[in-house]
């Protein structure tokens, strides 16, 4: 297994420190699209870690003979072994195969602004679950239930029942 080797928990001064004198440094900077507009950390990767698969396929790209090092907002509560081995079960991990297994009816719920998961991801979901329903709401992002609640709530109890 390909490990990622992260600096993590550091304060903003000594990470900066560390990244200067490493020369296969790199600063992995997880804040949003938006908070980087605010303030490019010069030199960073941005990984929008709300991007969900998007995320992944970044983080698959990361050349494993650099060091990556993340600033202690990044990681709160987090310890080094555990962002190091979610990083590595994102890039080393494939469900699709175990999709074809499930035989519950399955309810995808996707807003069609969503700009973490793409549409062919979701429609990948809809064909290899055998029993399952898509339900695309217009207008909305990845917090489907949080915009439009009473039409989530009615439609997961229609599902329910």
């Amino acid at each position: 297994m390909d490990k990622i080797f992260l600096n993590m928990n550091l304060e903003q001064q000594e990470w900066w420190s560390k990244y200067l004198t490493d020369v296969n440094g790199v600063i992995l900077d997880v804040r949003t699209e938006d908070e980087v507009n605010n303030g490019k950390i010069p030199g960073s990767l941005n990984f929008d870690i709300y991007k969900g698969q998007g995320f992944v396929y970044q983080v698959d790209e990361l050349d494993k003979a650099k060091n990556y090092y993340l600033c202690e907002n990044a990681v709160k509560e987090t310890s080094e072994e555990t962002a190091e081995n979610a990083l590595n079960a994102m890039k080393n991990w494939n469900g699709l195969e175990n999709l074809k297994n499930i035989k519950n009816e399955t309810l995808i719920v996707w807003g069609d602004k969503d700009t973490s998961y793409n549409f062919d991801q979701v429609d990948t979901l809809n064909k290899k679950i055998k029993n399952s329903r898509l339900e695309i709401f217009k207008d909305c992002s990845h917090n489907v239930h949080l915009e439009e609640p009473d039409k989530f709530n009615n439609l997961i109890k229609d599902f329910i029942n």
